[in-house]
């Protein structure tokens, strides 16, 4: 599903690259830094490239996941500690570790860094500016009321959002001015050419208004880091460098590839084009079209060779030149795991199903990048669901749940969707929310969930990947490259075990495997039928009822846990056992045969010892299928039952409409008042009580004639009977106030 996120903050403090003239300072010769140690010496693959960069040809590195890209270029700055590098990172987190490893002469930065201190700081003031309300972006850039695209329409707040994303896509490019191809593509109006057409024949004026206020110090619109990127990269920067590192070159925006791209210095880019999985945000594969030498990095370190056959699998149906080789010193698996200390999903969406599952099995999930996006994501479809528009960028263009429903079935271009409209239409916008509270952060969590695109850069030991991938291939039989690469970066994030078990219903379509994934939505979805895990953890297995390939553990066969060594072999001579979920979040076997507590020796019936890790509970029991109900409940806090004062759904979409207008009228009413007081100022000023708009009455601000008021707790005490005759009792009232969350 496609993230909409703002861009990282590149405000850093570092040297100057762009040198001013400025009077000699005197200074002390710096001590000469210690020299950077290597864990081993060059491969004959970094070697190779170490020959190749001191002949100071440009070249294009093509480096797997895992092989230590990083690593090499440390290296090729180390070779030549006389010559000025500059290593362009990928964000400012990779820029600050670069800095603390990379050699002296080797000046680490971000491109919006480097922007910064040539344009970016002349609009400092602008960058702490407080955000626009869309509302009043539209007013602005005189966007009308209602934009009729023929068939369809959307209203000024809308386009306004459409404008501020297009700006960020021309700022992306290597385009000097903003043109249709920076109007991005909205969801349920690709399936209308010609309402597409017309929306960015109408929104390309108010994109180039929106750019020339950008360009002044003293605009109006939301200035942000992508804008003074554009603009030094206007200017065809030169960068004060003998030799310019660009790291992850295949997912380049294509400004700082042109950037790079013109530099007289030696251009060294390293990437994995098989990686690109930016494409839809308009970065480039600069590593495509760039002139150099190419050279590889193919031993990767951080996995065995069953985890780089499972990659080179999909190097090859991308026809990439590319072929990894395992850590020799690594005993990796591709087997089974449950829960995996990682779980990567296709979408946010499939993201919160297995935020669901793993709460109802008693763990504590962590994701990756935050609940944000999909949080918004359920309150976009809270409110087509109430039958109130959204501003969301995926779901703008539907004006209700039932077109929503209907492009995701329908619609090739929604097919990634439907797995967003089975947890709205299985629990509704509410109960996401609630998940998404329930959120841990990663320290804390016993499995870390993640999107294949937050996860690039990540690794873990072990990993499963969850049930909403989908094959890579499209309607017509070709090959969906940007799945075919968004898997393979999934399948390269193990280091340990990778459970793809799930990739195998994919590639056939819904046979042999396809228990799994619907097992797994069913979990998520609570659906008829379904043996929720926290209740499928103590059922007892035993090796008749299982078929295929069955891992073992220490304690014997088990369906869903993959013991520490990884074996995937079967040992049938083991007795039957269940699994007990622990305090820790984590699951413990216990023989039924050998009815003693594995975590404190205690029989069935007796108290746990102090101490015990195993059993959560105060007795321990040796179950022989009936789950107890303790077990059953899981971890989330399940509806409370309804009471006759219970408002309902539709009522409480109501309420909630309420509140916001409420909230609405508290801001707008101090905003008038300071409206309000300007013209009274000016009025004051001028002398003036009725002020004109080209000579029509506008407003009044005379003063009242002098009155009085009647003291009534005076007149009831001293004239009772006065009081009494005078006295017109008011009706009851009854106030409407929010109340508990709402207040």
């Amino acid at each position: 599903m496609t993230l909409f996120t703002q861009p990282t903050p590149y405000a850093e403090a570092a040297a100057p690259l762009f040198t001013v003239p400025q009077p000699p300072v005197h200074t002390a010769p710096a001590a000469p830094a210690a020299p950077v140690k290597f864990e081993h010496p060059p491969t004959s693959e970094q070697q190779a490239i170490l020959d190749a960069a001191a002949t100071g040809q440009p070249l294009v590195i093509e480096a797997g996941a895992g092989t230590g890209k990083t690593t090499t270029l440390k290296m090729v700055a180390a070779a030549a500690p006389r010559t000025r590098a500059l290593y362009l990172a990928y964000n400012k987190a990779i820029a600050e570790d670069a800095r603390a490893s990379f050699p002296a002469n080797t000046q680490c930065s971000t491109a919006h860094s480097l922007a910064f201190r040539q344009v970016g700081h002349q609009f400092k003031d602008r960058l702490n500016g407080p955000r626009l309300p869309a509302r009043e972006v539209a007013r602005f850039l005189q966007i009308p009321a209602v934009v009729d695209l023929g068939k369809h329409a959307l209203t000024s707040v809308k386009v306004a959002r459409i404008v501020t994303d297009s700006i960020r896509r021309f700022c992306y490019s290597d385009d000097d001015l903003p043109a249709f191809s920076h109007i991005p593509t909205i969801p349920g109006l690709d399936v209308d050419p010609d309402a597409m057409y017309e929306l960015r024949a109408q929104v390309l004026p108010m994109l180039e208004r929106a750019w020339e206020d950008l360009q002044e110090r003293g605009g109006r619109l939301k200035f942000e880091h992508d804008h003074y990127l554009k603009m030094w990269a206007l200017t065809q920067p030169t960068l004060p460098a003998d030799v310019v590192f660009l790291d992850e070159a295949q997912d380049a925006n294509p400004v700082i590839a042109r950037i790079v791209e013109a530099q007289s210095a030696q251009r060294i880019l390293v990437g994995d084009q098989s990686q690109a999985i930016y494409g839809w945000r308009g970065a480039v594969d600069a590593m495509q079209e760039f002139t150099g030498q190419r050279l590889a990095l193919s031993q990767s370190f951080r996995f065995g060779q069953a985890i780089a056959d499972e990659a080179n699998t999909w190097l090859q149906l991308l026809k990439a030149p590319l072929r990894l080789s395992g850590n020799p010193a690594k005993d990796s698996k591709v087997g089974v795991v449950y829960p995996g200390q990682a779980i990567l999903c296709r979408t946010n969406a499939g993201a919160i199903g297995q935020a669901m599952a793993a709460i109802g099995s008693g763990l504590r999930p962590a994701l990756v990048g935050g609940g944000n996006d999909i949080r918004n994501l359920a309150r976009a479809c809270q409110d087509l669901q109430r039958g109130r528009p959204t501003e969301h960028p995926e779901l703008m263009a539907f004006s209700s749940w039932d077109e929503v429903r209907e492009y995701a079935e329908h619609d090739a271009g929604g097919a990634d969707l439907k797995t967003l409209v089975k947890l709205v239409d299985g629990h509704g916008p509410e109960r996401i929310l609630r998940i998404v509270d329930q959120l841990v952060d990663e320290h804390n969590a016993d499995v870390v969930l993640s999107t294949a695109h937050r996860a690039k850069g990540r690794e873990w030991a072990t990993v499963r990947l969850a049930a909403d991938w989908s094959e890579p291939y499209n309607q017509d039989g070709s090959l969906n490259r940007g799945e075919a690469m968004l898997t393979y970066v999934a399948v390269t994030r193990a280091k340990d075990v990778l459970d793809r078990r799930n990739l195998n219903a994919a590639e056939a379509g819904g046979i042999g495997f396809r228990n799994l994934v619907e097992d797994e939505e069913r979990a998520a979805l609570d659906e008829p039928g379904h043996i929720p895990a926290r209740e499928r953890a103590a059922v007892i297995h035993s090796p008749a009822e299982q078929g295929g390939d069955i891992p073992r553990t220490p304690l014997g066969p088990v369906s869903t846990v993959a013991d520490g060594e990884g074996s995937a072999n079967m040992n049938t001579s083991e007795p039957e056992y269940i699994l007990i979920p622990g305090r820790g979040g984590g699951v413990e076997e216990v023989h039924v045969d050998g009815v003693h507590c594995p975590g404190c020796n205690v029989g069935p019936g007796q108290n746990h010892r102090d101490g015990c890790t195993v059993a959560p509970y105060d007795v321990h029991n040796v179950w022989t299928g009936k789950v107890p109900e303790k077990l059953m409940q899981g971890v989330v806090v399940p509806d409370p039952p309804r009471i006759y004062t219970d408002l309902p759904t539709d009522m409480v979409g109501w309420l909630d409409y309420a509140k916001h207008a409420a909230d609405s009228e508290k801001s707008w009413k101090e905003v008038k008042e300071a409206a309000q007081q300007k013209i009274k100022d000016w009025c004051d000023a001028n002398g003036v009580d009725e002020p004109t708009v080209a000579g029509q009455p506008a407003c009044s601000y005379k003063e009242n004639k002098p009155g009085g008021q009647l003291d009534g707790k005076a007149l009831k005490a001293d004239h009772p009977d006065i009081y009494a005759k005078y006295y017109t009792p008011k009706k009851a009232s009854r106030p409407f106030n929010f109340l508990g969350r709402w207040k």
